[in-house]
């Protein structure tokens, strides 16, 4: 896979080992469009799939923005907790909470009032939640596009390795 090209092609050899058929083989190719960002460290791989709403497109096709509080949490630990609880679910483990709600900032929500989070709004709407469910008044603020900011996008998965682009376009060769 060569992304420095404007159009990458990934090259893919499919085998078959089903009871019902003899193994045979098919190659594919991929054309990647609008290339983003990827991560790819396998040349094998079991499973192929996309999708088009996935936590790690967030950063690409969703507004940003910064979640402002104002008022204090009654357990902070607690408050903590269901941040990271509801981060984690949202974002089905993908995205780091570290990323966007680090340590510095439980001193913050200890002293009452702050910038929480800047990150995709909808997850900073996780955290409001959250907020609210504390009794905290909370503000988002600044919703801009990312730099690189796609209206829609895609990723796609081989195994744990990812490809984020504007589309896929599967030819079949053989």
């Amino acid at each position: 896979m060569d992304f420095t090209v404007e159009k990458p092609v990934i090259a893919i050899a499919i085998t078959v080992n089903a009871e019902e058929v003899d193994p045979f083989t098919q190659h594919w190719e991929v054309v990647v469009d609008g290339y983003v960002k990827s991560s790819c460290t396998r040349r094998y791989f079991d499973g192929l799939y996309w999708n088009d709403d996935h936590p790690l497109l967030w950063e690409y096709t969703e507004e940003s923005g910064s979640l402002y509080f104002n008022g204090a949490a009654a357990d902070v630990p607690a408050l903590f907790m269901d941040l990271w609880e509801a981060h984690q679910e949202e974002t089905e483990g993908w995205l780091s909470f570290d990323q966007y709600i680090g340590k510095d900032r439980i001193g913050a929500l200890k002293h009452g009032a702050g910038l929480l989070a800047t990150g995709p709004v909808r997850l900073l709407q996780v955290y409001a939640a959250c907020l609210d469910r504390q009794g905290i008044s909370y503000s988002i603020i600044g919703r801009w596009r990312g730099h690189d900011f796609i209206k829609k996008g895609k990723i796609l998965f081989m195994d744990g390795d990812y490809i984020i682009a504007r589309s896929f376009d599967f030819r079949r060769l053989s």
